[in-house]
């Protein structure tokens, strides 16, 4: 059974790959169409139909570049989401109860 190798060394089945992916290596690795700081482009080559969970910030590259990105993955109708943390927000701080 013949397996791919991604460039980062990750391995997976051609016959049962995955559904999706959770990005959340350092921004400068993602975000953008150059190679080494192309996450969602290797993933969206290596496996078509991946849906992808970002952990934001979603990239440290230009904005044309981050745009280029965009427009790739909209193109191939990948399904991205981008991780938002609240808990530094005051009313989701007010909302925790320190347990006794």
């Amino acid at each position: 059974m013949e397996k791919v190798r991604l460039t980062w060394g990750i391995k997976a089945n051609p016959f049962n790959p995955p559904h999706a992916a959770i990005i959340g290596a350092p921004p400068a690795f993602h975000g953008s169409i150059h190679p080494g700081r192309n996450v969602e482009i290797l993933l969206s080559r290596t496996f078509p139909n991946i849906a992808m969970f970002v952990e934001k910030p979603i990239s440290t590259s230009p904005v044309p570049d981050v745009i280029a990105c965009s427009d790739f993955l909209k193109e191939r109708q990948h399904i991205v989401s981008v991780g938002y943390m609240l808990r530094y927000l005051k009313c989701v701080q007010m909302m925790y109860v320190p347990s006794l």
